[in-house]
């Protein structure tokens, strides 16, 4: 009996060390800057003082972090400023040079009516040869024209579209 009582001894030793052994784990996590109001009370009472200058570092990274954001905000608002007024400016150019191909196409118009006034003219005044050839070469001109400004769009959109996979 005596190896029974022994080993009941035993095992109510293990026991109780187990019982000493169990602890409990508190994790907290916090995404404030400020500790929570425990450990505030537990830095105070370790070191007093503590909270106050806690709360003053919490303040200053909160004006620090308002700072930048206004800074941010403005250098934001400027850029959109910019490129407004970018806008602005490239549309008053497109206006412009749209202004100044309309202006050329009626003037190249009142000159083609001039220009076949003259041949009807020739025509009827016997010079056909004259007539012909002025209306052979007033259409080539006029072709030219078109095929040299449609060259250079074509030219200057491969050129953009170039930039633009580049940038």
């Amino acid at each position: 009996m005596s190896n029974q009582s022994s080993g009941n001894d035993l095992s109510e030793q293990m026991r109780q060390q187990h019982r000493l052994l169990l602890s409990q784990h508190t994790v907290t996590k916090s995404s404030s800057p400020i500790p929570s109001a425990q450990e505030i009370e537990h830095y105070e009472r370790a070191f007093p003082g503590s909270a106050e200058r806690i709360f003053g570092m919490a303040e200053k990274e909160q004006a620090h972090r308002h700072e930048r954001e206004k800074e941010q905000q403005d250098i934001n608002t400027k850029a959109m400023k910019a490129n407004i007024e970018t806008a602005e400016a490239n549309a008053r150019a497109q206006d412009a040079a749209n202004g100044e191909i309309r202006r050329g196409q009626w003037m190249a118009f009142i000159l083609s009516l001039g220009y076949l006034a003259a041949t009807v003219y020739l025509a009827t005044e016997g010079m056909e040869i004259v007539a012909s050839a002025m209306t052979l070469g007033g259409v080539a001109a006029i072709a030219a024209v078109f095929i040299r400004t449609r060259s250079h769009a074509a030219q200057k959109e491969s050129k953009n579209k170039e930039e633009s996979e580049q940038g």
